[in-house]
This record gives C-alpha cells, structure tokens and sequence, in this order.
C-alpha cells in the first residue's frame, strides 16, 4: 500500500508538472495565424523586436522537403526585407553557381531555370522556392541598387561554375593558363559524388592546377574590385572543395562541409559590407553544436563564435505529416510520411499538446519562465531529416538542449509536402 501511494504521488507530481509546463508554453509562444506570404505582418510583429537588431539570421528546417517550413520562411523573409531592411540572402546552395540565380534576381538576366540548377540541389527544385524568388526579383525592379536584395550560395561541393569564371579571368586578361586549364576542365565536367574520394590521379592534378593559379592570381588578392574579389574567393572554394574530398565528405570528417560553409557566410556577409543577413539552411547545419567527441563543429558554432549574440537561429520542427524527400525503401523522390516519434521525450511531443497548431518560441523572453528555463535546458529529441529519408532513429533525430542549439523553434503540429515544379519548364 505504501508503495501504491509513493507511485500515486510520483504520477500526480508528473501530471502537475506537465500541466504547468503547456500553462506555461500557452502563455509564451507567439501564435501564428497565418503562413501566407500574402498576408499582413500582424502576427509576426513580435518577431521585429527579437530579430531588429541582429546581424545574421540563420532560418532553418528539420526537413528539406516541407511545404509549410518554404512557405513560412517566404513570409518572414518578406517581413524582414521590407521592415527591418534585411539586404543579403545565403541559401546551403553553390558559391559560385548561385551567382546565376543572383542576376536573375538582382539584373533581371536569365531565367530562373538556369538560377535552380546553379544554386545545385534538387531540394530547392519546388513551386514554394521559385514563388520567393519570383517575389524577390520583383521586389529588387522596384529599389535603387543600394537596397536590393543580394542572392549568394555558402557551400563548396560543386566545381563547374568555380572553375568556369577563374577560367574566364584567366583567358579575359590575358593570364597564362597552359599548366591550369587541364585541371579547370576536370572541374567543369565534374558533378559532386558524396561517397568516394577523388581518385589519386585527379588529387595529383588538382593540386598542382591549385598550387599555379595561387601563383599566377597573387596579385590579384588584394584588389578591392568587388567582382574580382568574388572571382578570387571563387578559388578559395576550389581549395575547399579539394580539402573537402580529400578527407572524405561522410567518411571522414563531415564537420569539414560546416567549417567552409561558415567561412564563406562570413566572407559574403562583409564582402557585402556587413548588411543584414540572412541564411537558410537545414537546422542540423546552423545549430549551436560541437561534437566533442567527433570533433565536429556546425556552421551554427562557428557562426555563434565570431558573431555572438547578433547571430540569431530560428529552427523550425513538426510533430507529423509527410514531406517530399528521396526515399530509401522505394529509390525514388515522392511524397512521403514522416513516422511517429518513438522518444517520449522530446520537444515536439510536448509542443504538440499546446494550445495553438502553429506557433514561435523565443528561448530568451521564455527562459525569464523558471518553469521553462528547466524545460528549455533539458536534454531531449528533435526531428532532423536531410534530403533522403528512411525513417531511422539513428540519423533522422537529434539528442539537445533546445537553449544551447537554437535561440528559437517555429512549430508546425502538422505538415505536408513541397509541390514540385516541371524541371523541363523555363520560368
């Protein structure tokens, strides 16, 4: 009997204690009524006084493939643009090849077809993307060139359009190419290939048509000529790139990816002369987190460590629904169901019982809650999905401290998937 009554009271504790803590979450997050690009800012005005005064803001997803993370981070980015003067767009796309996507948004110039396959990814091949980039485009035709929108790419795993425009420099002014143009062209045939390093051979070129061009470009590293300057970092990506391969993308240090990524946010964010930023990207790249064990770093950590407290990280999670993603089990890109979560503890589980469906928590106003500072650094479950899903436990969740990895979540209780566009269709 005694026993009987110590478990009534623990269970009675518990359900208190979870009462409190949803009291508590009702009473903080900020509801949205509203995901809609085209709807006022109402809802979202809160988010004016947390992110006003931040340098960089990294707007993140727990999936590539969520309609509702697109269309909501569309909203926020037009919110920020136009109110709190937000110059500067990164997305986890090419360094050099999402310059193609910069000229049709800043220059009106090409076509947004030709912009999708330069930023690289699949991913971003979605009725949701091109609708913000179709609003950024006519969004710049109505400013003066200070206030535009600039579009720039962070990450260094494709070569071609790197190695194309240090190409074109070399031969526009005249520079010697004789030792460097076998290994530019190995660069512009190349496509990215996560799994396997370069072969011996293909290392012994790249580093010697690397060695030169450092060589024949010394000169040109301290000109202050923007696009010079974009041309010559453009080789730096191309060193990255080498190192990147050299230790293996997945079977070396993946933390590798995350260094170079962050380096180049840094050198874009004052190449453009430290204007507001903002970057998207998957939560597991700009979380808070270093691996001590692994020693591997996210671009959130890197970013946090130069930046402080002007880096701001805004994830975005789900409890269910499906996304659009590559599934393992029928080799294919579809739509699919994003299975149920199989850890009692974690955040969604406990977001998924609060009030409102759709809603932004800042850890900052919301720790002032005792209640919630302890619920914000316990360590617990969060959906992290990449671009091929197959429901594992293992690589689909994270193990944090919500305080010490982001600075806010933007929960969704349900979702569905992107809407993808006809890739044979010039927009």
């Amino acid at each position: 009997q005694i026993a009987l009554f110590i478990l009534f009271i623990i269970v009675v504790k518990g359900t208190t204690a979870q009462k409190n803590l949803i009291e508590a979450l009702n009473q903080t997050v900020i509801p949205l009524t509203t995901i809609s690009p085209d709807s006022s800012f109402e809802d979202l005005n809160p988010m004016i006084t947390i992110l006003n005064t931040k340098k960089i803001v990294g707007l993140g997803e727990a999936t590539h493939g969520t309609h509702e993370f697109a269309v909501f981070r569309h909203r926020l980015i037009k919110m920020m643009v136009t109110q709190m003067n937000f110059r500067v767009f990164i997305i986890e796309g090419d360094f050099a090849g999402s310059q193609i996507m910069n000229d049709y948004i800043l220059h009106n110039k090409g076509n947004i077809k030709d912009g999708l396959f330069g930023v690289g990814f699949g991913i971003y091949m979605s009725k949701e993307f091109v609708e913000m980039i179709e609003w950024m485009r006519t969004y710049n035709l109505t400013q003066d060139e200070e206030n535009k929108i600039r579009f720039y790419g962070s990450d260094m795993q494709f070569t071609k359009e790197a190695a194309k425009r240090i190409k074109t420099f070399l031969i526009q002014n005249k520079l010697d190419t004789a030792n460097v143009i076998t290994g530019l062209n190995w660069y512009m045939k190349r496509f990215s290939n996560y799994k396997e390093k370069y072969s011996d051979s293909a290392m012994v070129l790249l580093e010697k048509t690397l060695t030169k061009l450092d060589s024949i470009l010394e000169k040109y590293q301290l000109v202050e000529d923007k696009e010079i300057k974009f041309t010559m970092h453009c080789l730096v990506a191309l060193h990255q790139n080498y190192e990147l391969f050299n230790t293996n993308l997945l079977r070396g240090n993946p933390g590798t990816r995350d260094k170079y990524m962050a380096e180049n946010i840094a050198w874009i964010y004052k190449h453009e002369g430290n204007k507001k930023t903002i970057l998207w990207s998957h939560n597991g790249h700009l979380m808070n987190n270093k691996e001590k064990s692994k020693k591997i770093a996210r671009v959130g950590w890197y970013l946090k460590q130069e930046y402080e407290s002007d880096f701001y990280i805004l994830a975005t999670d789900m409890f269910s629904g499906s996304l659009r993603t590559y599934n393992r089990e029928k080799k294919t890109v579809c739509p699919t169901e994003i299975r149920s979560i199989p850890y009692r503890k974690s955040i969604e589980n406990t977001f998924v019982q609060c009030r409102d469906s759709v809603f932004i928590i800042d850890f900052k106003g919301a720790m002032k809650n005792p209640v919630l500072n302890k619920f914000l650094n316990t360590k617990m479950h969060m959906h992290a999905i990449g671009a091929a899903y197959n429901g594992s436990i293992k690589i689909n969740y994270i193990f944090m401290k919500p305080c010490e990895t982001f600075d806010g979540i933007v929960f969704f209780r349900n979702t569905t998937p992107l809407q993808p566009i006809n890739k044979k269709k010039n927009y």
